[in-house]
């Protein structure tokens, strides 16, 4: 019996190794987003575009819904050319990694401004060996969100943090995926309803309203629920009433200010930025980040437009009528911070 287990476990050991090994070499070959395919499809356009570029927009779904380049553009007198990276669920860690990664490999000569929408740090609530968990996890964003799942005594989100860490460190459940991907048709594995969304994006500069979302996924008319819209409302309002007993991390204010000097390196200006509808508190960690590099588009104090029925699409976003007035609003104050720069 001792020797079948011994063999079991040295075959066990041996696959281990091989996946390992062909996992670390099929990686290097890897563009660093590989495993996010909204961001793989808008990245590809970039490179493939005759444009030339000069302010991005990073973040989730309400970066690359709320957030219009082109109106971006002509309502500040920078001359700025941009263009929306925003991607369903890209919030911190895999936000910072995507940009410091976009930071250090891509050619930053004509950059002058990144946003970046700020964020709590993703709590890992379901342990899902997916490329999008796997490709971005190191041992610095590991590190970060684990202590930080510690200190907000979420033991779920820790365990499945670790466990994510420890797949990718083996290289377990990335194989298959990295053969899959395709930068050259980076489209692959898109239902029909994205394919269309990503085409329409990449005509607007990477911005897409909700309202054609809900078009090409045949829902005209998303059924507002009420109740779940006055509770994220009343969790904005509390999210700035408290701002100034909220606990924030140390640890993730270090990594914000590691990103703008990284930034600052390459003479690119980083600015991180509060929106509207935000699924956690963030507010309090906003506040400490230096004032040459951060906006706040979300008070409901300031904005009370934003939280407005008759500017939502669903109860996390806003429709394209707000995203207009969140795109202009967004455009005065960094006239704002332009101006108290001179």
């Amino acid at each position: 019996m001792n020797i079948y287990v011994k063999r079991i476990f040295i075959f066990i050991l041996l696959v281990l190794v091989i996946q390992f090994i062909l996992g670390c070499f099929i990686e290097q070959s890897m563009p660093y987003y590989w495993g996010n395919q909204g961001l793989a499809v808008k990245m590809e356009a970039l490179k493939n575009s005759k444009k030339t570029y000069d302010t991005y927009f990073i973040g989730s779904s309400r970066v690359r819904c709320h957030i219009i380049p082109s109106l971006f553009d002509k309502n500040n007198p920078e001359q700025t050319t941009s263009f929306n990276l925003g991607v369903p669920s890209t919030q911190s860690p895999e936000s910072y990694y995507f940009l410091e990664h976009f930071l250090k490999e891509e050619n930053q000569e004509h950059t002058k401004y990144i946003f970046i929408e700020l964020t709590n740090l993703k709590e890992q609530q379901e342990h899902l060996l997916n490329a999008r968990n796997l490709y971005h996890t190191n041992w610095e964003l590991f590190s970060l969100s684990f202590h930080e799942s510690l200190r907000k005594k979420s033991y779920i989100s820790a365990t499945h943090t670790a466990l994510i860490y420890l797949a990718k460190t083996l290289k377990i459940g990335m194989i298959k995926p990295m053969f899959s991907f395709n930068k050259q048709q980076p489209f692959n594995g898109f239902d029909k309803a994205n394919h269309q969304i990503y085409q329409q994006a990449l005509k607007q500069d990477g911005f897409i309203a909700n309202d054609s979302i809900l078009a090409f996924k045949g829902t005209l008319h998303l059924p507002k629920d009420i109740d779940r819209i006055e509770e994220r409302n009343k969790n904005d309002v509390s999210y700035y009433q408290t701002r100034a007993t909220a606990d924030w991390s140390t640890a993730h204010l270090a990594k914000i200010n590691a990103l703008i000097q990284l930034a600052k390196s390459k003479n690119i200006e980083l600015i991180f930025f509060l929106s509207p509808r935000i699924l956690s508190n963030s507010v309090a960690l906003f506040d400490q980040i230096p004032n040459t590099n951060k906006l706040d588009v979300g008070d409901p104090g300031e904005f009370p437009e934003f939280y407005e029925v008759a500017h939502l699409a669903s109860a996390g976003h806003l429709n394209e009528i707000g995203a207009h007035l969140f795109t202009k609003a967004l455009a005065e104050k960094f006239v704002d911070l332009k101006n108290k720069q001179k």
